[in-house]
Protein backbone atom coordinates (compact mmCIF):
# COMPACT_ATOMS: atom_id res chain seq x y z
CA UNK A 1 0.00 0.00 0.00
CA UNK A 2 1.19 3.74 -1.10
CA UNK A 3 1.37 5.48 2.10
CA UNK A 4 1.63 9.14 0.29
CA UNK A 5 -1.87 8.43 -1.47
CA UNK A 6 -4.85 10.86 -0.20
CA UNK A 7 -8.28 10.09 0.72
CA UNK A 8 -10.67 12.37 -1.16
CA UNK A 9 -13.20 12.98 1.30
CA UNK A 10 -16.50 14.29 -0.79
CA UNK A 11 -20.06 14.74 0.91
CA UNK A 12 -23.48 15.88 -0.17
CA UNK A 13 -25.13 17.74 2.58
CA UNK A 14 -28.78 18.40 2.59
CA UNK A 15 -31.06 20.76 3.78
CA UNK A 16 -28.58 23.21 5.01
CA UNK A 17 -30.65 26.28 4.79
CA UNK A 18 -32.25 28.89 7.09
CA UNK A 19 -35.39 27.23 7.95
CA UNK A 20 -33.72 24.14 9.04
CA UNK A 21 -29.97 24.82 10.33
CA UNK A 22 -29.99 29.07 9.83
CA UNK A 23 -27.13 30.91 7.96
CA UNK A 24 -24.79 30.39 11.16
CA UNK A 25 -25.05 26.98 10.98
CA UNK A 26 -24.11 26.80 7.35
CA UNK A 27 -21.40 29.15 7.81
CA UNK A 28 -19.72 27.34 10.50
CA UNK A 29 -19.86 24.13 7.81
CA UNK A 30 -18.33 26.18 5.15
CA UNK A 31 -15.88 27.35 7.33
CA UNK A 32 -14.78 23.81 8.64
CA UNK A 33 -14.94 22.88 4.84
CA UNK A 34 -12.39 26.03 3.95
CA UNK A 35 -9.94 25.24 6.46
CA UNK A 36 -10.00 21.34 6.25
CA UNK A 37 -9.79 21.48 2.21
CA UNK A 38 -12.80 19.16 2.39
CA UNK A 39 -15.01 19.04 -1.00
CA UNK A 40 -18.62 18.73 -1.10
CA UNK A 41 -22.46 19.26 -2.11
CA UNK A 42 -25.05 20.84 -0.56
CA UNK A 43 -29.37 21.64 -1.48
CA UNK A 44 -29.72 25.28 -1.87
CA UNK A 45 -32.99 25.47 -1.32
CA UNK A 46 -34.93 28.93 -2.45
CA UNK A 47 -38.64 28.80 -1.92
CA UNK A 48 -40.18 27.29 1.11
CA UNK A 49 -43.31 27.59 2.62
CA UNK A 50 -44.92 29.48 0.04
CA UNK A 51 -42.50 31.82 0.31
CA UNK A 52 -39.39 32.85 -2.05
CA UNK A 53 -36.57 34.05 -0.74
CA UNK A 54 -36.31 36.56 -4.50
CA UNK A 55 -38.95 38.76 -2.79
CA UNK A 56 -38.80 40.75 0.15
CA UNK A 57 -36.18 38.20 1.65
CA UNK A 58 -35.94 38.20 5.76
CA UNK A 59 -32.59 39.41 7.40
CA UNK A 60 -31.72 35.71 7.81
CA UNK A 61 -32.72 34.38 4.58
CA UNK A 62 -30.39 37.76 3.41
CA UNK A 63 -27.58 36.27 6.12
CA UNK A 64 -27.99 32.69 4.18
CA UNK A 65 -27.49 34.11 0.56
CA UNK A 66 -24.42 35.47 1.93
CA UNK A 67 -23.25 32.09 2.62
CA UNK A 68 -24.46 29.93 -0.68
CA UNK A 69 -22.45 32.95 -2.58
CA UNK A 70 -19.20 32.08 -0.69
CA UNK A 71 -19.67 28.30 -0.83
CA UNK A 72 -17.95 27.49 -4.11
CA UNK A 73 -14.81 29.27 -2.17
CA UNK A 74 -14.86 27.05 0.65
CA UNK A 75 -14.92 24.02 -1.81
CA UNK A 76 -18.94 23.36 -1.78
CA UNK A 77 -20.74 23.18 -4.64
CA UNK A 78 -24.62 24.05 -5.00
CA UNK A 79 -27.52 23.26 -6.34
CA UNK A 80 -31.00 24.69 -6.35
CA UNK A 81 -33.73 22.10 -5.26
CA UNK A 82 -37.07 23.42 -7.57
CA UNK A 83 -38.95 20.12 -7.38
CA UNK A 84 -38.69 19.78 -3.28
CA UNK A 85 -41.01 17.90 -0.81
CA UNK A 86 -44.25 19.34 -1.40
CA UNK A 87 -43.96 19.77 -5.24
CA UNK A 88 -42.73 21.97 -7.68
CA UNK A 89 -42.42 25.89 -6.37
CA UNK A 90 -43.73 28.48 -8.75
CA UNK A 91 -41.60 31.49 -8.34
CA UNK A 92 -44.22 33.58 -10.88
CA UNK A 93 -46.81 32.76 -8.17
CA UNK A 94 -44.47 33.10 -5.62
CA UNK A 95 -46.38 30.18 -3.93
CA UNK A 96 -46.32 26.00 -4.30
CA UNK A 97 -49.27 25.30 -6.05
CA UNK A 98 -52.40 23.71 -4.61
Amino acid sequence: MNRNRKTILSFYCDDTGPYTAGAEAFETFLNYCAEHGIAGESSVILGASGKSMSRKPTDDEQAYLKQVRRAFECGIDTHIEIMTHNGLFDFTENSIPA
